[in-house]
């Protein structure tokens, strides 16, 4: 049985998977970001779908319109108690979850379904959703030593302040094309405006001009790497964050990046910062440079979560 946009206590539906949350991110502030949540889904603003076993909820499944990703729905699903997974409720949930998302040609973007047994991703890569996992990297800063950085005399290295937004969306935007990392922040411009603008305003934290800096090959924008202060509201944690480094693919191969990333790191240390972190995918080929300047995984578990493609 399920019912849909019924009056739910969801601080109780919820309880267990938020408790779950905050142990598994604690420097993150789970509690509150879930606050206007609740409160949407117990006045029927988000879309939402329940099963139930007899009278009781065993499954919950809603959706919620991106900020950044114009085209994009982010969803959240799970059960009550292990006791009630079977595959054929988590398919209930996914397909409708597939059905809300394709009315109205967004791409649906699944968290890891909580409380979940046996092979439920078997469910889901049947209804076509892919697998990304997310690793959160650290560096210690206080620990490096750093020789002299060159990069070649045709290259400017100039202050990221020097970019606009627009500037920034297009160069991302274009950096990300036909990559999977491209569902996360670029799949079109206007998801890449909205990234740029969300950085721009610090949603990530402060930007760390000192630190942020925009490359060119003549008068050409090729590239920029940017730090913040990791306190916004996006960031989780007040840890200082690489925000984003991209490279033009006419420069790549040559070493610009590292030399980029080794510079922002000296900039960092030299401001007194003793951390930073990032994320990065398993499939971004930039993980191995993160690695060679110092960057270790956190002791923290990955973000994992489930997508349907652009067809």
């Amino acid at each position: 049985m399920e019912i849909r946009n019924a009056k739910l206590d969801w601080n109780l539906i919820l309880k267990n998977y938020i408790e779950y949350t905050e142990s598994k991110y604690p420097d993150y502030p789970v509690r509150k970001s879930f606050e206007p949540i609740i409160e949407k889904l117990s006045n029927n603003q988000l879309r939402s779908r329940v099963v139930l076993a007899g009278t009781e909820v065993a499954a919950y499944a809603y959706l919620m319109d991106s900020t950044e990703m114009p085209d994009g729905l982010y969803a959240s699903a799970g059960f009550l108690n292990e006791k009630y997974y079977s595959a054929e409720r988590l398919k209930n949930l996914v397909e409708w979850i597939r059905s809300e998302s394709g009315r109205e040609r967004k791409i649906p973007m699944l968290n890891e379904i909580f409380n979940a047994t046996g092979e439920w991703e078997k469910v889901l890569y049947n209804a076509g959703f892919r697998r990304m996992r997310r690793t959160r990297m650290l560096i210690d800063l206080h620990k490096m030593e750093f020789g002299k950085i060159e990069t070649p005399e045709s290259i400017k290295i100039l202050p990221f302040g020097a970019l606009t937004p627009e500037s920034y969306a297009d160069f991302n935007f274009h950096s990300y094309l036909g990559t999977e990392d491209a569902i996360l922040y670029s799949s079109t411009f206007e998801q890449s405006l909205a990234t740029a603008k969300s950085i721009f305003n610090g949603e990530y934290g402060k930007i760390i001009q000192d630190a942020s800096f925009s490359i060119y090959s003549g008068d050409r924008l090729s590239g920029y790497i940017i730090f913040t202060s990791g306190e916004g509201p996006k960031s989780g944690g007040g840890v200082p964050l690489l925000a984003d480094i991209a490279i033009g693919s006419e420069l790549r191969g040559k070493g610009i990046g590292k030399a980029l990333l080794m510079r922002s790191l000296y900039e960092m240390q030299r401001l007194g910062y003793l951390k930073a972190v990032l994320w990065v995918s398993d499939t971004n080929p930039a993980k191995r440079l993160y690695k060679a300047v110092g960057f270790t995984d956190a002791n923290q578990p990955d973000e994992v979560f489930f997508y349907i493609p652009r067809s």
